[in-house]
């Protein structure tokens, strides 16, 4: 059997390793020279090390340190309303403390600009519908049912339409609501909010 010569290479290799691994502590007999000398002297002599000792005095030394980021809140309350309605005032601002009871907003409950918008958008919706049947009617592709129909409609909403426009007899109700409880309680309206 031939053994290639590359393998032969390397188990001298490491025969050589082993052997120095192996014999080298039994041919270490300790330190030589001037390290021999300075471990026979440490170990004559067992005083303890020397050791500089300097008094320093307290002083204060004020610095600055600056920091960017955010910071987040430990708790957060969320508040809700029992109604519906337009933020009319906020008299806190938002991340602002406040105690029990403090004002945080004030909500104006009255929908009727929103009504009126609705009926004044169906107003229109019904009109351009009773213009168009009209239109049809004329060319024949309508019947005069339908067209009435469409009529009596318009009629309904524009006689809704013309009652929104009209002053109400009561004034908008602002509503009060408090921290913790959100209890709500209802003021005088502001005169900016007419």
């Amino acid at each position: 059997m031939q053994i290639k010569s590359s393998y032969l290479a390397v188990g001298l290799i490491l025969a050589v390793v082993a052997a120095w691994l192996v014999l080298r502590p039994l041919m270490d007999h300790g330190p030589k020279g001037s390290d021999a000398a300075a471990a026979n002297a440490a170990a004559a002599s067992n005083a303890p090390p020397l050791v500089q000792v300097s008094l320093v005095e307290e002083v204060e030394r004020p610095y600055v340190l600056t920091i960017r980021g955010r910071t987040q809140a430990n708790r957060t309350v969320v508040v809700r309303s029992e109604t519906s309605g337009v933020v009319a005032a906020t008299p806190v601002l938002q991340g602002t403390t406040v105690k029990a009871g403090a004002l945080l907003c004030r909500l104006a409950v009255d929908a009727r600009a929103a009504s009126l918008a609705q009926a004044q958008a169906d107003q229109k919706s019904k009109q351009l519908q009773m213009q168009a049947s009209q239109n049809l009617a004329a060319r024949g592709f309508r019947s005069p049912t339908q067209v009435l129909a469409d009529q009596v409609r318009f009629a309904l909403v524009d006689r809704n339409a013309r009652k929104g426009k009209q002053p109400s007899d009561h004034a908008p109700v602002v509503v009060e609501v408090q921290y913790p409880s959100a209890l709500l309680s209802f003021d005088e309206p502001d005169e900016r909010l007419r």
